[in-house]
């Protein structure tokens, strides 16, 4: 028997969630919204996180990898999508195996686990950016380990959401788009 997800209704109405546009947006109004969410995510990829000594990060592996998670290492977007990819295949890894059944095919039961999905991500994104300071990949300064977890992981959820906004309001995926920018990026700056 199928479950639709309500118990988590009393959880889910404190996870915003980006509205879907009144009416159909012109491609026009689609690629504005597509720049100004690839400039917010550009402006936090090249931003280094406050209390992050980024010249002391020697991480060559890692910075081939990260091109893939549309992060950068050391800087706000150290986290990158990783969040949002990990919550989707636990989650779809969860109801093919048959541990919960879930409808998707209905619309109300949908919404319940794109919320879980979203929700999941944001807690991910906690997790990895603990994780990412104590592995070194974005070492603290003495007395800012807590100031370098938050930027991480706030920057992790800003991501989630322009994803969401993406999706609704751009041209594609914002997944898509975030992991194109970072190749295009580690192409162009590359070649300097």
């Amino acid at each position: 028997m199928a479950t639709d997800l309500h118990s988590l209704d009393p959880i889910l109405k404190y996870v915003p969630a980006i509205r879907r546009p009144s009416a159909p947006l012109s491609f026009r109004e689609k690629m504005i919204w597509t720049g100004v969410i690839m400039g917010i995510f550009f402006l936090m990829f090249s931003t280094p996180a406050w209390g992050v000594s980024v010249q002391s990060i020697n991480q060559p592996v890692l910075q081939l990898i990260s091109i893939i998670f549309a992060s950068r290492i050391g800087y706000l977007t150290t986290v990158g999508i990783g969040p949002i990819v990990i919550a989707s295949i636990v989650l779809q890894l969860i109801i093919g195996s048959g541990v919960i059944e879930v409808d998707l095919n209905n619309t109300e039961v949908r919404g319940r686990f794109q919320g879980l999905q979203k929700l999941s991500a944001m807690v991910i994104a906690v997790i990895e950016a603990m994780v990412f300071v104590n592995a070194g990949y974005a070492p603290p300064q003495p007395g800012f380990y807590w100031i370098v977890v938050a930027q991480l992981a706030v920057t992790a959820i800003v991501i989630i959401y322009l994803d969401e906004a993406m999706t609704k309001y751009g041209i594609t995926s914002g997944i898509n788009l975030f992991i194109a920018g970072g190749v295009s990026y580690a192409i162009v700056a590359g070649t300097i």
